[in-house]
């Protein structure tokens, strides 16, 4: 009887991988993927871990970063108490990034105004100010 392409089955190796004799392989998401162990007991308790994982949540679920699922948990126990979620976070923090990206400071902001009368008036757009002063040029 043949088992499903994904779940992972122990096995054992005459030739190890140092000290480690045991280990499990599977092919969950059509890449194959193989761990090592020093007992039989602990492969069979991870394949059947990682089985289960599959048959539960399907086979994306076992190729997700363990330290990434400690942190995302860690994240939803903080934002719980406000009623917010992972994704109001980070729909948040990307909004963030995007306002801070698109601002400039105050001397590149200048230099920007400037340069922009001067080409209005090179254009004819605009007339020189009243007081007859020269428009300074950008970045001087």
């Amino acid at each position: 009887m043949r088992t499903h392409q994904g779940l992972f089955r122990i096995g054992k190796s005459d030739v190890g991988n140092g000290n480690k004799t045991w280990f499990i392989v599977g092919r969950p998401n059509g890449k194959r993927q193989r761990a090592w162990f020093n007992t039989k007991e602990q492969a069979q308790a991870e394949a059947e871990e990682r089985n289960y994982k599959i048959k539960q949540f399907g086979e994306s679920v076992v190729s997700v970063d363990p330290a990434l699922l400690s942190e995302a948990t860690e994240v939803q126990t903080l934002l719980k108490p406000y009623g917010k979620t992972i994704r109001d976070a980070g729909a948040f923090y990307l909004a963030y990034l995007k306002r801070v990206s698109a601002s400039c400071t105050v001397t590149e902001l200048v230099d920007r105004v400037l340069a922009e009368y001067a080409r209005r008036l090179a254009a004819g757009e605009i007339s020189q100010h009243r007081s007859n002063q020269p428009i300074p040029e950008a970045g001087a």
